[in-house]
């Protein structure tokens, strides 16, 4: 259990039920992006928990209708909150969790494009083949933590 924590619990929880995204996604993502480390950031410039990258924290705010709250995207409730509204949103525009998790990693664009083309989906809603290595890497482990953190805490 220890390589799984639930660290944050109250605040996933709070945005699973205000969201509509399972707890185990949530954390699944935690885990991968940035290992619980509250401070992580990224090459690329992702930022805390579940690694938000500025253009996708202002374009959230943007959408939502709320402040961009910059200067605090390391705080826990405010990261856990944004990727968990931008993680629901995914799922409601691919349906397919897996979809989301690769959507979150290479980008709404370029997932929606992968659909559109039959060498990587054969129906434009899964993607049979994912053509960037560290996303089709990054999706076997988010998935493989939600097995994992379903069967550890929420079976």
């Amino acid at each position: 259990m220890y390589r799984y924590p639930v660290k944050y619990g109250e605040i996933v929880s709070a945005c699973a039920d205000k969201y509509g995204v399972p707890d185990e996604m949530i954390f699944a993502v935690i885990h991968t992006e940035s290992g619980f480390d509250v401070a992580a950031t990224s090459r690329a410039g992702a930022k805390g928990l579940m690694q938000i990258i500025d253009s996708t924290n202002e374009w959230i705010a943007d959408v939502t209708g709320e402040e961009v709250l910059a200067e605090r995207i390391y705080e826990p409730s405010v990261n856990i909150d944004r990727g968990t509204w931008y993680l629901s949103y995914l799922y409601r525009q691919f349906g397919s969790w897996e979809v989301a998790a690769a959507a979150y990693n290479a980008g709404y664009g370029r997932v929606s494009g992968w659909l559109s083309d039959a060498k990587y989906s054969t129906d434009g809603k899964t993607l049979d083949y994912i053509p960037i290595n560290e996303t089709r890497q990054y999706v076997e482990r988010v998935m493989e933590a939600v097995s994992v953190y379903r069967r550890l805490y929420f079976e």
